[in-house]
């Protein structure tokens, strides 16, 4: 005890201690944040042609796979892991392993598969170097050949001396590769093989790109013309001597065109999808279970939720003008949205077979990323539903 009764600070060394232990506890945690960050931050920087995941088996390993898709090992499909230190991002540099079969390749081990990745990173600077940087050196390894400091002594001279054989034992790597993609090895990256079944899903991908494609291209020609049009408009107004007043009046009046232009696009739309639904549908739609405006079209349906096991009450809007089909809890116009899907995605809507569906007026809306179960209160609701959605779909509205 000091004089006047108070405590006796902590010694120095103890109070040292204490402090080393708290952050010694709390080194799990911040580290396993960094390793969030770190797949994160790969995602935001993707490389073209090489995907990872975290490994099923450990937090410290990421299984990888990379598509060659020109160059010498063109074709090839290997699949790779990184292990990360424990001690990661103050350790050691982390280390790349391929997995396929045996990889001819100057900067790999011929019989571990290990990449030379301290060629490219002496040390670790947990300041600047990136996981992801490992996945661009990766995809470098194929298509820059680098001889100095190898890992392979054979493939490096070979590759010197008579590039034309590198080149045939490299397309033999790339064979091979592809003979193990389906194994069952260490690798979170699964691969099946080719089932007819796959064929309407990779139908539906292409189709919906297609339409992407050549909606893109019609938005551009649109554009294009528009400013062909501005600047037509200006380059006359200078010749005449008074740009500025010219050139804002050719604006207002181009601006007021395309938005008139719109406009009528919408009218024309909601008339066109009204008049179709009638014309095809009869009387099935006149149910009032279904709302037909000029640019919307919405009601009550039942959605199956993501899990796949319940069914929930949504309001349900295909709107023209924004090009989206919502879904919400509530039909009021100031509810939030619950999610939604681009009607350019829109691939196909249709009722299954089964009886089961039949009887409960089951519906699915097919997209490339998912495929949506609706409900509806009714048959007719069901047709109309499918009927417009389809019209979106033909139109690429």
């Amino acid at each position: 005890m000091a004089a006047g009764g108070g405590s006796s600070p902590l010694p120095a060394a103890a109070s040292s201690k204490s402090f080393d232990e708290v952050e010694q506890g709390f080194f799990p945690v911040m580290q396993e944040h960094t390793l969030l960050a770190e797949l994160k931050l790969a995602g935001e920087h993707a490389v073209p042609g090489v995907y990872v995941r975290v490994s099923l088996s450990s937090n410290y390993a990421w299984d990888g796979v990379i598509f060659i898709r020109s160059g010498i090992y063109e074709g090839g499909v290997f699949k790779f892991r990184v292990l990360i230190p424990a001690g990661y991002p103050n350790k050691d540099v982390p280390r790349v392993f391929f997995q396929s079969a045996s990889l001819f390749h100057p900067q790999v081990d011929e019989i571990t598969g290990e990449v030379n990745i301290s060629k490219y990173f002496p040390s670790w600077n947990p300041r600047s170097d990136r996981l992801w940087h490992l996945l661009k050196i990766v995809k470098m390894l194929f298509y820059t050949i680098e001889t100095s400091e190898p890992r392979n002594e054979e493939a490096a001279a070979l590759f010197r001396s008579d590039e034309a054989a590198f080149r045939t034992k490299a397309q033999l790597c790339a064979t091979s590769a592809d003979k193990d993609l389906y194994a069952q090895t260490a690798n979170a990256v699964r691969f099946k093989q080719w089932k007819e079944a796959y064929s309407q899903v990779q139908s539906i991908m292409m189709t919906w790109e297609s339409r992407k494609q050549q909606q893109l291209r019609e938005n551009d020609e649109a554009a294009s013309s528009a400013v062909h049009g501005l600047l037509g408009r200006y380059t006359e107004s200078r010749k005449r001597g008074n740009a500025t007043e010219q050139a804002a009046t050719a604006v207002s009046r181009e601006l007021a065109s395309i938005k008139l232009a719109q406009t009528m696009k919408r009218e024309k739309d909601g008339v066109h999808l009204r008049q179709r639904v009638k014309g095809e549908l009869g009387g099935a739609a006149d149910t009032t279970d279904v709302c037909i405006k000029e640019a919307e079209c919405t009601g009550w349906l039942s959605k199956l939720d993501a899990s796949g096991a319940d069914w929930q009450r949504r309001w349900i809007v295909m709107d023209l003008e924004s090009r989206r089909l919502s879904f919400a809890e509530s039909d009021k116009s100031s509810a939030a949205k619950e999610g939604s899907v681009s009607l350019v995605d829109v691939y196909k809507a249709f009722q299954p077979e089964q009886p089961e569906m039949k009887a409960s007026n089951t519906f699915v809306v097919v997209t490339p990323l998912n495929t949506l179960q609706f409900r509806a209160p009714s048959v007719n609701a069901m047709r109309v539903w499918m009927h417009v959605l389809n019209i979106v779909a033909d139109k690429s509205t």
